[in-house]
This record gives structure tokens, C-alpha cells and sequence, in this order.
């Protein structure tokens, strides 16, 4: 079982990557992700909103680096493919964010880069659907993009995916949850997912606050999930 602190935008703007990464190894965390997205690439309306918002790039290696000083893997969610190299190059995962399900240039971009050091590629779908689950590597099966998501649409999403993998006799799946709960991911790992995705935040004041656990909910749900 592999669990994930979801940094998202939260971070922004001074990306103290230490202090996040540091808090995720404390609450028990296995890996730590950031997005990759530039604003052009959302909807107009979205832009401006969005633009403080950019990992820069440039610091990429800074954030890899630390997450494995801490022992923890690196990953990032990538929405151009210009993010999807850097991320082949330099984390140890990758990820596709459910809007981008049927973007077949960024799928096969990313993983043809994926393929070159032969890092993990998850994908996030925004409805439970099988037709990707032939596709190499973890699919991550998500609620409905919904922010937050309430618990009863998480443990149907769970449930769900587990019931789909198992008739489609695929065994390695995983959740991404956007509750402010633990129980969706519990009931996923007994169901057998094998990768539990979710947002931390530090304090209530953080960008993402409202559908994510704080450091100590974390570590409740790392534990539960590590027994």
C-alpha cells in the first residue's frame, strides 16, 4: 500500500518544499506529488486565477531531492508534455489529473516518457471506466471532479472501482479522494487498492484546505491504512 500526500496548489507562493515534504514524511506519508499545469492551458476565465499558482519548473530537481532526503518518492501530475519529460526525467512517478482522460497526445506523451526510466504512470478518471484499464501501469479511479466530495460519493467511487477491476481481472488500482475523510480510503485499501491519493494541507488557511486533511487527520489515516 502506497500513500500519497497531494500537495496540490497549497504551497504556493513561496513552495517551501522542505517544510511540505518534512510534514508528509511526520504524517506518514509514502510519496509526496506537486502539479505541473501552465495557465494557458485552462480555460480562459481560469488564467488568471491560476497563473500564481505554476510550480516553477525550474525547481523540479529542489522538490525531488528533498521528498528523498526524507525518504519519501517524488511525483508530479502533468498537464503539457513539456511537463511530462521533466517529470520523466527527474520524479518517480507520474501522473495524469482526470481532465485529461481523453487528451490521447498528453496519455501517449507521457507515457513514452514515462517508458524511458520506467517510472510508474497513474491516471485519474473522472467516472469509473474500464476501457483504460488495459493501459500499462495503476489507473486511479477518482470521484467525479467535485471539490470537496462527499463521503457517500467516495465510498460509491470505491466500491465501484474495486467492483470494475475485479471483473476486469485487474488487480494493481488505487483511489484519489477528494473527501475531508478517511473513510473512503480505509474501505478502498480493504477492497484492495494498492494507492490511496490525498490532499494535505498545513493549516486551514491553505489554497486547498477545503478538501484536504490536516497533518494530524493524515496520520490517522496512515496508520489506519499501514495495519
Amino acid at each position: 500500500m502506497m500513500l500519497i500526500a497531494e500537495f496540490g496548489s497549497s504551497p504556493a507562493l513561496g513552495w517551501d518544499v522542505r517544510r511540505w515534504c518534512e510534514t508528509a514524511r511526520e504524517a506518514g506519508a509514502d510519496a509526496c506529488k506537486i502539479q505541473l499545469f501552465r495557465a494557458e492551458h485552462f480555460p480562459l476565465a481560469e488564467q488568471d486565477s491560476k497563473r500564481p499558482l505554476e510550480f516553477p519548473r525550474k525547481r523540479l530537481a529542489e522538490f525531488v531531492e528533498t521528498a528523498h532526503s526524507l525518504d519519501l518518492q517524488a511525483g508530479a501530475s502533468v498537464f503539457d508534455t513539456d511537463a511530462a519529460r521533466l517529470v520523466g526525467q527527474q520524479c518517480d512517478f507520474l501522473k495524469l489529473a482526470a481532465r485529461e482522460y481523453r487528451n490521447e497526445r498528453l496519455i501517449k506523451s507521457a507515457y513514452h516518457e514515462a517508458a524511458q526510466r520506467n517510472i510508474q504512470v497513474y491516471m485519474t478518471l473522472p467516472v469509473v471506466d474500464g476501457t483504460r484499464l488495459r493501459q500499462t501501469g495503476v489507473t486511479l479511479f477518482t470521484v467525479p471532479e467535485q471539490y470537496p466530495c462527499p463521503m457517500w460519493r467516495g465510498l460509491l467511487c470505491a466500491i465501484q472501482a474495486a467492483n470494475l477491476c475485479r471483473r476486469c481481472e485487474h488487480t494493481n488500482w488505487g483511489i484519489s479522494s477528494h473527501t475531508t475523510g478517511l473513510l473512503d480510503c480505509i474501505l478502498a485499501a480493504r477492497l484492495g487498492a494498492a494507492v490511496v491519493e490525498k490532499h494535505l494541507a498545513l493549516t486551514d488557511t491553505d489554497i486547498e484546505r477545503p478538501h484536504s486533511l490536516l497533518p494530524a487527520q493524515f496520520k490517522r489515516l496512515a496508520a489506519a491504512l499501514h495495519r
